[in-house]
């Protein structure tokens, strides 16, 4: 502002509020509220008359021209990443105005998040005296990190038919489904079912899609081995010493089997051996008793009861009884001879 005054030579000062004058130019102060200045002009005392002085009072306002500015880079982020936060003037605020997450400081971290995620950040310049606060906001994406992966982590060990088999899979909660073979699921235990032969079974474990993340899934592969309904039959088994203890067994199988094994002492000491179900095995020279008859073939763990005990037996005590007449004769006659047995 100019000051002006009336008669030349006197002199400018402030008497409130604040600010510089040089010359006739008054410069206020720097301010945050709208301000009453009193300039006063004094013509100086001069011999017998006395100073005089004249005040003139205005008005300064403030100039607001602090403006929030957040300069915080709007490329998206993934939710295990974090994003530093930048604004001008210093001095402001940060705040979440929504999309979740936290801020310490200058650094926001995303909150844990299965779907993209728009997240406004605002920038704040508080109000000072007579100017208002100031807000700046800035608008980015955060995606989520999908990597909650299915892992199957059920035994691919074969089993048999008449077995379960316990299902286990990472993370926990993802459910089980029989991709192909057959048999049932309850919970996380497989059943097979009733099989003719060997088959193949392919167990799935499937987490869930989860917002945008999709489902994954993981298969194990494992065999169900069929068991037969077999059984040993005896085609020679006589009193021991008639036939010195000889048995001939015959495997009758509902399947195509190989390189079967046979046991007479309940499943221990296999040893005579066929090349396959049409043929069939024959001991000799057994010690008289009952032989319970187990098989098992080829690599298979599972031997099988036959379920058909053989037994051979001592032969009955032979008593001679010769029952010919004591009666005499003459030689002129015969006589029959009978005995037992």
């Amino acid at each position: 502002k100019t000051l002006t005054g009336t008669p030349n030579g006197g002199t400018w000062s402030i008497v409130s509020g604040g600010g510089t004058i040089n010359g006739t130019t008054y410069t206020p102060a720097d301010i945050n509220t709208n301000t009453t200045v009193v300039i006063r002009y004094t013509i100086a005392a001069d011999g017998d008359c006395a100073a005089t002085s004249d005040d003139v009072t205005f008005t300064v306002t403030p100039v607001c021209d602090v403006v929030a500015d957040n300069t915080t880079s709007t490329a998206s982020i993934t939710e295990g990443q974090t994003k530093t936060l930048t604004g001008t003037p210093n001095g402001g605020t940060w705040s979440i105005v929504s999309g979740g997450g936290t801020i310490n400081g200058t650094t926001y971290t995303p909150a844990d998040i299965n779907t993209n995620t728009t997240v406004v950040i605002r920038y704040t310049i508080p109000a000072d005296g007579d100017c208002a606060s100031t807000t700046d906001d800035v608008t980015f994406t955060v995606t989520p990190v999908c990597d909650v992966v299915a892992d199957n982590t059920t035994s691919s060990a074969r089993i048999s038919e008449t077995e379960t088999k316990t299902l286990s899979g990472s993370p926990a909660g993802g459910t089980f489904s029989i991709v192909s073979g057959s048999g049932s699921i309850n919970g996380n235990l497989y059943t097979p079912n009733n099989l003719i032969s060997d088959e193949n079974v392919v167990i799935r474990y499937t987490i869930a899609a989860d917002g945008d993340c999709a489902a994954t899934t993981d298969d194990v592969t494992f065999i169900v081995e069929a068991l037969p309904t077999a059984t040993a039959v005896k085609t020679d088994v006589t009193c021991y010493g008639l036939n010195d203890g000889t048995i001939t067994i015959t495997f009758e199988d509902n399947t195509s089997r190989t390189n079967i094994v046979f046991s007479l002492d309940g499943g221990n000491n296999y040893q005579a051996k066929v090349s396959d179900a049409s043929e069939s095995v024959t001991y000799s020279n057994l010690a008289p008793g009952t032989y319970d008859v187990w098989a098992k073939w080829g690599d298979n763990d599972y031997p099988i009861d036959l379920g058909s005990d053989l037994t051979i037996s001592e032969p009955a005590e032979v008593v001679v009884d010769n029952t010919t007449a004591t009666a005499t004769i003459n030689e002129g006659q015969t006589k029959t001879l009978t005995a037992t047995p």
